[in-house]
């Protein structure tokens, strides 16, 4: 199971179990790292019509050819990452 690592500033890497041997700078494709989600982001997922591996591509960097060569293992690991960008934090206050 790839492992996550959790920046000070709220991004994300998340390292690959089945690295690619080439990633987009000709080198090995070891980890993936996702800043946090923007209303923008979503704002043009939705205008334009654009689906979870748009998102994951805008959030890391990654050309998009290149999540497509991920291992299923990793992409499935990849999505709870970025989908848990979307999850309401803790609540306040008393319950």
């Amino acid at each position: 199971m790839p492992t996550i690592e959790i920046h000070k500033d709220g991004s994300k890497t998340v390292h690959l179990d089945y690295p690619l041997e080439k990633g987009p700078e000709g080198n090995k494709l070891a980890s993936v790292t996702f800043r946090r989600i923007k209303g923008k982001d979503l704002r043009v997922m939705a205008e334009r019509n654009h689906n979870l591996f748009w998102l994951i591509s805008q959030l890391s960097g990654v050309a998009g050819p290149f999540i497509d060569e991920l291992d299923g293992e990793d992409i499935a690991m990849i999505q709870d990452v970025v989908n848990g960008f979307l999850k309401s934090g803790q609540a306040t206050g008393e319950a």
